[in-house]
C-alpha cells in the first residue's frame, strides 16, 4: 500500500452533485471507483470518484430520484423514482435500455441478483418486487410488511432477498420456493440497513434503537447485538473477506466483530450522515451528502483494528459448529415465476400489478443478448486488483500546493495583538459554554424526576423548560420504550411536537416524526375507539377522563396532520419524511 503519512481518515474530496437536494447515493461495490447521485431535479449523475467532473448525467426520470444502485460489475445502473418507476441504464453505452413501472409510490431500495438477469425493488408501498429484465416486467411481489420499507439485499448465492422496514422487522424471502422464510424481530425500532456476510450464513442488521444484531440464517437464531451507540446506523458493510463488520453512524464510524461481540476499532469521521461504504484494497470508501453537495471520505484500513488479538470464543452452544457458507458455485436458482407453487400469504403466479403496469415483450428493444452478453468493463472502473490506493493530502505531492495570493501587509496599528485574537476566540466559547450550562441545568432537573420513575413528569419538565434540544433529548429516550407512552404522556407531548415539525433543524423534525409514528402505531386504536364511543356519563370519572384526554390528543393530530401536509410538498429529506408522515395518518381514517 501506498505511504499515506500519518493520516488515519481523511476527507477525499467534497463537489455539488445536483442543481437541487441531493436524495440517494451508491458507490460501485466492486472497485469502489465509481458513484451515482440522485436528487430532486429528477437526475442521476454518475461520477468518478476523486474526479471533479460528471462522467455523464441522465435524466429520464419525471419526478425526484430517491434510490440508485450499481449492479455487480458496475456495467448497468438502476435508478427509483418518487412516482415508483425504475429505470435501467447500460453504462457503457450510456443510455437508458428499460422502464420498469410497478410500485404506487417512492422506490426505496434497490438490488441486482447475482446472475444479474433479475432485479429486486422495495417501496414505501411495503411491497418486495422481483423483475425480470428481460421479459421488462414484474414476475413476483412478496407482501408482508406494515410500513415502509427502507432496504433490502439479495445473498450472495442469489437465493434469498431480505428485506428491512419502519414496522421492526426484517423479512427473508426464498426466491426458490417463492414464500416468506423468517421474521426477524427487531422490538420497537426501524430497521435502517441491512448485510449478508460474505461467506457465512450470517445476516448483519443495523436499526434506529442504535445497535447492530447478527442472525445465524441456519438456525435464525440471535448471535448477539452490539452496545447501544450515540446515534442511529445509518450503513453497515462487511469486509470482502468476512474479517469484520464495518458500521457507520453520525460522525463516527465503528469496527465490529461478533463471535465475542466487540467493538474492535473506532473511527471519529465529520461526513455527517453517511449513505453508503466500499472497501477497496486497504481502504474504506464513504460517500455522505448534504443539501446539494456530496462527500466522499477514505479511511485507512491498514491503520485500523480489523481482528481480535485473540481467538474468537463462541457466545453459545449453538455457535459452536462452524457456520454453513454461502454455495456460489450451486446452479442458477429458478427465479421464473410460470413453475412457483402459491406461497400462503403472498400472491402466487405473475404479479396482477406488473400486468397493467408493465408493458409487455416485445421485440423492437435491443436483444437481451446485447443489454446483458459480456462487455468491456466501464472504462473507469477497472478491476479491484489494479486499484491504486487514494493518497492522503499530505502525499499528493505531485501537484504544488496553491499559491498564496499576495495581500498588503497592515500596518503596526493595524494589526492585532495577540491577546485580542485570544479574546475574540473565548467569546465564541463563553456564548458556547453558556448554552451547555443551560442545558446541562434543564438535564438535571429532568433527570431528577426520572429518578424517580416520574415520566410523565420528566416529560412535562423538558417541554416547560422552552429548549428544544432538551426536549429531542428526552424524547429520543422515552421513544425507545413504548410501553412507557400513555394518554396522559401524549397530551402534554402533541402540542410541543407542533414547534418541532415547522423546524428546519433536522434533529428537531425527525424526532418529531418519530414521536408521531410511535403514538400512532401504539396509541391511536384507544385513540380513535375513546373518541367515537358516546360521551361518557359523568359519574363514571375514569372512562370520562379517558375521553376527555382521547379528545384532546384527536384534536392536535389534526393539527400535526395539516402541518405533514404542508410541508410534504418542500423539497429534499424534509419533504420525504413529511409525505411518509403525512401516509402515517390515514389510520386515523379507519
Amino acid at each position: 500500500m501506498a505511504n499515506s503519512g500519518g493520516k488515519r481518515s481523511w476527507r477525499l474530496q467534497e463537489f455539488v452533485a445536483h442543481g437541487s437536494t441531493v436524495n440517494c447515493l451508491a458507490l460501485g461495490k466492486n472497485s469502489g471507483r465509481i458513484l451515482a447521485t440522485g436528487g430532486e431535479d429528477r437526475k442521476v449523475n454518475v461520477w468518478a470518484v476523486g474526479k471533479p467532473n460528471c462522467l455523464m448525467s441522465l435524466s429520464s426520470h419525471t419526478s425526484p430520484v430517491d434510490c440508485v444502485a450499481f449492479d455487480v460489475n458496475e456495467e448497468r445502473m438502476v435508478s427509483g423514482s418518487r412516482s415508483g418507476t425504475l429505470k435501467l441504464y447500460d453504462l457503457v453505452q450510456g443510455k437508458l435500455v428499460r422502464t420498469l413501472p410497478g410500485h404506487r409510490s417512492s422506490v426505496s431500495g434497490l438490488d441486482f441478483h447475482p446472475f444479474g438477469d433479475f432485479l429486486a425493488s422495495s417501496s414505501s408501498d411495503q411491497l418486495v418486487k422481483i423483475w425480470d429484465v428481460r421479459r421488462k416486467g414484474c414476475i413476483y411481489t412478496y407482501k408482508g410488511h406494515t410500513d415502509t420499507i427502507r432496504c433490502l439485499q439479495t445473498s450472495p448465492d442469489g437465493k434469498w432477498i431480505v428485506s428491512g422496514s419502519d414496522d421492526g422487522t426484517a423479512k427473508l424471502w426464498d426466491l426458490t420456493a417463492g414464500k416468506l422464510l423468517h421474521t426477524f424481530a427487531h422490538p420497537d425500532s426501524a430497521v435502517q440497513c441491512l448485510e449478508f456476510h460474505p461467506n457465512d450464513f450470517l445476516l448483519a442488521s443495523g436499526s434506529s434503537d442504535r445497535c447492530v444484531r447478527y442472525w445465524d440464517l441456519e438456525s435464525f437464531r440471535l448471535v448477539s447485538s452490539t452496545d447501544e451507540a450515540s446515534s442511529g446506523v445509518r450503513s453497515i458493510a462487511f469486509h470482502p473477506d468476512g474479517l469484520c463488520l464495518f458500521a457507520g453512524y453520525k460522525d463516527l464510524l465503528r469496527v465490529y466483530g461478533w463471535e465475542p461481540p466487540t467493538c474492535r476499532d473506532s473511527v471519529a469521521m465529520s461526513w455527517g450522515s453517511v449513505m453508503d461504504t466500499a472497501v477497496s484494497g486497504n481502504q474504506l470508501i464513504a460517500a455522505s451528502c448534504f443539501q446539494t453537495n456530496v462527500s466522499v471520505w477514505i479511511v485507512d484500513l491498514a491503520k485500523s483494528r480489523l481482528t481480535d488479538d485473540a481467538p474468537a470464543r463462541p457466545v453459545s452452544t449453538q455457535s459452536q459448529a462452524p457456520r454453513k457458507a454461502f454455495d456460489r458455485t450451486a446452479d442458477r436458482p429458478h427465479t421464473s415465476a410460470a413453475h412457483r407453487p402459491p406461497a400462503e400469504g403472498i400472491a402466487s403466479g405473475v404479479d396482477d400489478d406488473s400486468s397493467r403496469h408493465s408493458p409487455p415483450p416485445d421485440d423492437d428493444g435491443p436483444p437481451a443478448s446485447d443489454v446483458f452478453a459480456g462487455k468491456q468493463r466501464f472504462a473507469r472502473t477497472p478491476p479491484r486488483r489494479m486499484m491504486e490506493p487514494f493518497l492522503a493530502p499530505s502525499d499528493a505531492g505531485a501537484s504544488p500546493p496553491p499559491s498564496r495570493p499576495s495581500v498588503q501587509q497592515p500596518s503596526s496599528n493595524q494589526a492585532k495583538s495577540e491577546d485580542d485574537g485570544i479574546g475574540d476566540i473565548l467569546k465564541g466559547h463563553d456564548s458556547l459554554r453558556k448554552v451547555m450550562e443551560e442545558r446541562q441545568y434543564h438535564l438535571k432537573k429532568v433527570y431528577s424526576q426520572w429518578s424517580e420513575s416520574d415520566v410523565k413528569g420528566s416529560v412535562s419538565t423538558a417541554i416547560s423548560t422552552r429548549n428544544h434540544g432538551v426536549l429531542v433529548d428526552v424524547l429520543n429516550i422515552v421513544s425507545l420504550k413504548p410501553s412507557l407512552w400513555t394518554l396522559g404522556i401524549c397530551c402534554i407531548v402533541l402540542p410541543a411536537l407542533d414547534d418541532l415539525l415547522k423546524s428546519r433543524h433536522e434533529n428537531h423534525y425527525q424526532c418529531a416524526c418519530a414521536t408521531i409514528k410511535l403514538v400512532l402505531k401504539h396509541l391511536s386504536p384507544m385513540i380513535m375507539t375513546n373518541v367515537k364511543s358516546p360521551p361518557p356519563d359523568t359519574s363514571d370519572l375514569a372512562r370520562e377522563e379517558r375521553y376527555q384526554k382521547s379528545q384532546g390528543c384527536w384534536s392536535q393530530l389534526k393539527k400535526l396532520r395539516e402541518v405533514a401536509r404542508t410541508r410534504s410538498t418542500e423539497a429534499g429529506t424534509i419533504g420525504s419524511q413529511m409525505r411518509e408522515l403525512h401516509m402515517a395518518f390515514t389510520v386515523l381514517d379507519g
